[in-house]
Parts: C-alpha cells; sequence; structure tokens
C-alpha cells in the first residue's frame, strides 16, 4: 500500500492508550481506519486526574500485591475518519474485561483480524467503568465478532495462586497449506511467569486454539534466576566492588 505522514486523531474522550495491537483500513479510500488498543477507561483517568495521582499508580502498593489504585486496562476499538483526523466511534469490548498486552496471529497485522490473545485479570468489569482491577494471572482469548460485534471471551487459562503473567509472544503455527485463510487462533503463544510464593520464573508454551487446556510446555529458569514481574523490564543493583 501507500505511505503517508503521521496522522495525529483527536480521541474526544480522555481515554488513556496503554498498548496498541492492530489497525487496518475499513475503506478502500483509506478514509476510515479501525483500531484496536488496549486503554484505561475515562473514568478511571478523570479519577487519577482529580486526585493528582500518578498515572502508573504506586509500585511499592503493586509490589506489596494491591492492585486497587491502578487503572483497569480495557480492550478498546476505535474508528477513526482520516479525512477530519478523529475518532467518530468507539467501544470497549468483551464486558469490559481487565485485558492488556493484546495480540493479534502474525499475519493478520494491518488487516481486519477477529482473534485477540491478551493477558487477562477480571473477566468483566462489572459494568462499572472503573472498577478496581485484580492481578493479571491469566491468558485470554476474545472473539471480536461475538456477542453482536461488542467482543466475547471465548476462551482463557489460569496461571494459578500467587503466579503472574506477562506480555506473551505469538509465534504463527505452520500452516497446512500456504495458500489457505489464516487460522488466527494457529498460534503458540510464549511467555513468562512468576511464581511469587516460590520466587522462580518458567516459560509456558500455551497452544492459542485451546488455551484451557494448559501449557504444552513449561520450562524453568536454573534455580535462583528469576525474572520479577513489572513494566517491560527491572533494575538490579550494581555489585559492591
Amino acid at each position: 500500500g501507500g505511505h503517508r505522514e503521521a496522522l495525529a486523531v483527536a480521541i474526544g474522550q480522555p481515554f488513556h492508550p496503554v498498548h496498541s495491537c492492530n489497525a487496518w483500513d475499513d475503506e478502500s479510500d483509506g478514509s476510515r481506519v479501525q483500531l484496536l488498543v488496549s486503554c484505561w477507561p475515562p473514568a478511571a483517568v478523570r479519577r487519577l486526574a482529580f486526585v493528582g495521582s500518578s498515572l502508573l499508580g504506586s509500585w511499592e502498593e503493586l509490589r506489596d500485591g494491591d492492585f486497587s489504585g491502578v487503572p483497569m486496562t480495557n480492550l478498546v476499538r476505535f474508528e477513526i475518519d482520516t479525512r477530519s483526523e478523529r475518532v467518530i466511534s468507539h467501544a470497549i469490548l468483551a464486558d469490559g474485561a481487565q485485558l492488556d498486552h493484546p495480540k493479534v496471529h502474525p499475519r493478520v497485522h494491518t488487516r481486519e483480524s477477529r482473534f485477540v490473545f491478551a493477558t487477562l485479570g477480571r473477566h468483566d468489569n462489572g459494568g462499572d467503568e472503573d472498577a478496581t482491577p485484580r492481578p493479571p494471572q491469566s491468558f485470554g482469548c476474545v472473539d471480536l465478532a461475538a456477542a453482536g460485534g461488542s467482543g466475547e471471551l471465548v476462551d482463557a487459562w489460569h496461571a494459578g495462586p500467587r503466579r503472574l503473567v506477562d506480555e506473551a509472544t505469538l509465534v504463527a503455527m505452520a500452516p497446512a497449506d500456504a495458500s489457505e485463510d489464516v487460522d488466527e487462533r494457529a498460534v503458540w503463544l510464549i511467555a513468562p511467569i512468576f511464581d511469587g510464593e516460590t520466587r522462580t520464573t518458567s516459560y509456558v508454551v500455551l497452544d492459542g486454539r485451546r488455551l484451557s487446556d494448559g501449557p504444552v510446555c513449561e520450562l524453568h529458569l536454573p534455580e535462583g534466576t528469576f525474572v520479577p514481574w513489572g513494566l517491560h523490564g527491572c533494575w538490579q543493583e550494581p555489585a559492591s566492588s
């Protein structure tokens, strides 16, 4: 396709985008774009602005297992009119489930997609846009075409007590026939799991077609080595000289 300058878009509501997932042209002339993003919802952003709190919240509280001060992250679909450079519609998907680090099959990036994989806490927001999140201990799969296009959580795997999941990498399974349509759930989901009880880290491999079956493989890091749950990385004190 063609190339164009970066487009700054007015959302119109105080969503706080966190992680983008996919985007595609919805019209042949490129005048409409569909965008999938994990976001903090307007009610949570307004609350944080009112009390003057950092959008990232308190990592000390998170470390102690208290997620109550952190916004719950939702999967949101935006429809963008590229001519007016505005969002003309938006929808929080899958009953407001707590979803972050959303991913789609690698072969459908920039194409219309149906299934999204993500880390998962609460399965819905209970009708409260500023609901209190839970620790992310699961991976879920959302069918965007379900529930009349509002999206529905159709599969999930829970890692277990005191185990926190983190951002996954999706690896496409080799298709039986390269000419076949993409099976968007035919992926290997590879991700780290931090066990807060044992202070250990393992990497799991999940079959995207049947998450609830659990890992097809789990590899543990060597004893005494672990990756703490955090925001894309961590700091380590320098060794004393």
